[in-house]
């Protein structure tokens, strides 16, 4: 049985080229393709996660829970972007208190999502605002997002209460 030259050598330029797109990634790697600011929102709770850093598979950055009536929390996150998954800790503050646990998101093309949020990427979290309804007086306001943990309450004195 004859074979054709030109079928062979093809043949064997896709079994290389198979070969190689299997086992380089695997060798060597990939960087993460992840954009540096995303954004979900829940009814009236939003979230905020910025990257700040990627080195190979070190990710870092923070991240903002504005929840609505609820308490919110805010800190910086340390983790590992291996296949299409962010696994981060978390050390946030809420309530006076510094904690820290773990949250997995998920990467699905420009989409991460964990805790019930999907964030969508976006070009600047600077832009990015969240309504914040002051519930003693009918008021509210946008605030830029990130912001949130700039945000302090004050007790008010006598006087103010009588204002």
């Amino acid at each position: 049985m004859k074979r054709d030259p030109k079928l062979v050598a093809t043949t064997a330029v896709l079994a290389v080229g198979f070969a190689f797109s299997i086992l380089i990634p695997k060798f060597f790697g990939s960087a993460p393709q992840l954009s540096t600011c995303y954004h979900a929102t829940v009814g009236s709770s939003s979230s905020l996660l910025q990257i700040s850093e990627i080195k190979g598979e070190d990710v870092s950055g923070t991240l903002i829970f504005q929840n609505y009536e609820k308490d919110s929390s805010y800190g910086k996150f340390v983790g590992k972007y291996l296949d299409n998954q962010l696994k981060t800790l978390f050390t946030f503050q809420s309530e006076a208190a510094q904690s820290t646990r773990e949250i997995i998101f998920t990467v699905d093309g420009n989409n991460l999502s964990a805790d019930g949020f999907t964030y969508q990427s976006s070009d600047s979290c600077n832009s990015i605002t969240f309504n914040q309804g002051l519930g003693l007086i009918p008021f509210d306001m946008k605030l830029p997002l990130h912001l949130f943990p700039q945000l302090k309450l004050q007790p008010m004195s006598q006087e103010q209460l009588g204002w």
